[in-house]
């Protein structure tokens, strides 16, 4: 059994109070009074890859487009594993259930039988590991190249490039937050040319971050840019980088786990 529940655009919500992202999710609950972005709306969730079954693992989501929801179910469908999705009210406080497979409340959190496992990169491995696949090669130096991307893209590509980015630029929007702070997106944006210079080098003579196919490197580094265009990532100069990105958001897997917007999903 599996449970993820997603914050809302994961980290980028972690510097609202809990009362703040309580109103937020509220306001994200009722479709009407929310124009600033359709991304501010409720998204059902397109799952054309997932199965029921009395063994299948849980995906329980607070807010569909979470980049680290996409993540996992991307995983979890281009390697034909089950998830079965349960909506979690993140509005309430947290259930005395939930905190005792997660003290801290975060997400994501996988329970599978007596196993428990926190945070989206682990589970993303967890569940690769499960069969031999190209995601999660069965070889020590493509593993260690695989966590090393994934430690760089928490470590400085999300929390210092993409986040501030993404928060600034949108997340305050939907919140009523006032304008952006032009000095941590002056911030953000210098780290997001000095990560970007690394990514679009390494890139260069590449269609993938290790080896020749897609593995969980680039199923993590492309989810925090999940929002590029609204945060305005000034993506531009990079070609590589952009010509990468296109190629992993243009997977199957992917698109298919991707929550549809309510006019495309009518």
């Amino acid at each position: 059994m599996v449970y993820l529940r997603a914050e809302p655009l994961d980290r980028t919500f972690a510097a609202l109070a809990d009362p703040t992202r309580r109103a937020l999710l509220a306001r994200l609950s009722e479709q009407d009074s929310v124009t600033v972005s359709e991304l501010a709306r409720p998204f059902p969730i397109s799952l054309p890859a997932v199965t029921k079954h009395l063994d299948v693992s849980q995906l329980k989501c607070g807010f569909p487009p979470s980049p680290n929801t996409w993540k996992v179910r991307a995983v979890a469908a281009q390697l034909g594993i089950p998830l079965d999705l349960e909506f979690v009210d993140l509005t309430k406080p947290r259930s005395a259930d939930y905190l005792a497979i997660n003290p801290t409340g975060r997400t994501p959190t996988l329970v599978d039988s007596d196993f428990v496992l926190w945070e989206s990169n682990a589970i993303m491995q967890y569940l690769a590991n499960r069969s031999a696949n190209t995601l999660w090669p069965n070889d020590a130096r493509a593993r260690a190249d695989i966590m090393r991307w994934q430690s760089w893209q928490l470590a400085h590509w999300g929390k210092e490039a993409c986040e501030p980015l993404t928060f600034q630029r949108l997340v305050k929007k939907i919140v009523n937050l006032g304008p952006p702070d032009e000095a941590i997106v002056a911030k953000g944006t210098e780290a997001f040319h000095r990560e970007a210079r690394v990514l679009d080098t390494h890139l260069a003579k590449r269609s993938y971050l290790v080896g020749d196919a897609v593995t969980l490197a680039d199923l993590a580094v492309a989810a925090s840019m999940a929002y590029a265009k609204e945060a305005e990532m000034p993506i531009t100069p990079y070609a590589h980088l952009r010509d990468w990105f296109t190629r992993v958001t243009a997977l199957p897997a992917w698109r298919d786990t991707t929550p549809q917007r309510p006019s495309a999903a009518a």
